[in-house]
């Protein structure tokens, strides 16, 4: 049967259309939208393949094309697009992505909007998400360290909001965790501890969370001019994989090695899984946790703090409230469209759960105020 025949039994839609001429979704729907920047010979395929199928615009499609054409008398849908590519099949039990869509759901619920959420396939982050595309949503939601490349394709009067979207975007809201306050809050915990060779370990570098937790870390102690590159176990050595412990036999190896009045007394690791990581390889070591070393982590993740011989003393990074807010801007954004002018970026700040995982130094704890900030 051929691709015509079989689409003959249901409605063509615009896969089926890009299927048959050979180009990209993304092109199809520039052709039916009148878009200017569109190859001659493409278009010609488009719409050869738009009559062979007999493929007729939903009403959805005819109100994203009246957006693009800045058409203001539109009924709008009532829902939000959410773009979370890194979520995977399965990925909504993961407690981190779990908290994400309970924000997001929470403040359609008390605005009285939908959501419509699109985890990613195909060429990622090159075209617009079907729901966009099918005009099912009045504005998108793209939680995303970099703004992805569609989003020049979106309709002018869509406003879009990034989630985690660490880099400055021009006329973009965006909301984000305070990563850097985060990591000076862990290392303001430990110092009034009286912990003074405080170590930081990350063995996956260029996530940006983890980055701007240690620029904290690293920027508090500076101020007190206590900070030491010895102490910082930076890596790409391990692959992280959720429910596993990862490996930082590497961090713990450079860190341990120092001689004995070098060594650090406190682990700050980049999240909670690598925390746990730590406490398994000194396991292996015969040490113990707090009283060869203390070790907090970030994201509180109950699964892993809680379960931990003693529980992790760890970072709330508020990722629901980053969420919640973020769905909120954006669905403001829609109701007040003078808003969309005047973008920001918005840092939300977290609170340390303090659990048993850190021991007090009390001889080293009288020397603090012997040891002022640096102003």
């Amino acid at each position: 049967m051929t691709t015509s025949q079989a689409v003959m039994t249901r409605a063509a839609t615009v896969k089926d259309v890009a299927l048959k001429a050979g180009v990209s979704v993304g092109t199809v729907s520039r052709v039916l939208n009148n878009h200017p920047n569109v190859n001659i010979d493409n278009s010609g395929k488009v719409r050869q393949a738009i009559m062979a199928l007999g493929y007729r615009k939903s009403q959805a499609a005819q109100i994203l094309a009246s957006r693009r054409n800045h058409r203001q008398s539109l009924v709008r849908t009532g829902n939000i697009g959410v773009y979370l590519p890194g979520i995977g099949m399965g990925g909504a039990a993961n407690p981190l992505w779990a908290a994400y869509l309970s924000g997001i759901e929470q403040a359609c619920r008390e605005k009285g909007y939908h959501f419509i959420g699109e985890f990613g396939k195909g060429k990622q982050g090159q075209e617009p998400p079907d729901c966009v595309r099918e005009g099912k949503v009045d504005g998108l939601l793209i939680k995303l360290a970099a703004c992805p490349a569609f989003v020049e394709q979106l309709p002018k009067d869509m406003p879009v909001v990034g989630l985690c979207m660490s880099s400055p975007v021009p006329g973009m809201h965006r909301v984000e965790p305070d990563g850097w306050a985060a990591g000076s809050a862990v290392t303001d915990y430990l110092w009034k501890r009286g912990h003074r060779r405080i170590a930081f370990a990350n063995i996956h570098a260029a996530h940006s969370l983890f980055i701007h937790r240690y620029q904290g870390y690293e920027e508090y102690l500076r101020g007190r001019e206590a900070f030491d590159a010895e102490l910082v176990a930076i890596s790409t050595d391990t692959l992280l994989k959720d429910g596993e412990a990862p490996d930082m036999s590497g961090a713990l190896d450079r860190l341990l090695s120092l001689p004995a009045d070098r060594r650090p007394t406190a682990i700050i690791a980049a999240n909670d899984g690598m925390a746990a990581g730590v406490y398994s390889n000194m396991r292996n070591r015969g040490l113990t946790v707090p009283d060869d070393l203390s070790v907090v982590g970030f994201d509180n993740m109950v699964h892993i703090c809680g379960t931990l011989e003693p529980p992790l003393t760890s970072y709330a990074i508020p990722f629901a409230r980053s969420a919640h807010l973020a769905a909120s801007i954006l669905i403001d954004l829609l109701e007040k469209p003078e808003n969309r002018s005047n973008p920001h970026n918005h840092l939300v700040i977290g609170e340390l759960i303090e659990r048993e995982s850190v021991k007090t130094l009390i001889e080293n704890k009288k020397q603090e105020e012997a040891m002022p900030m640096r102003t």
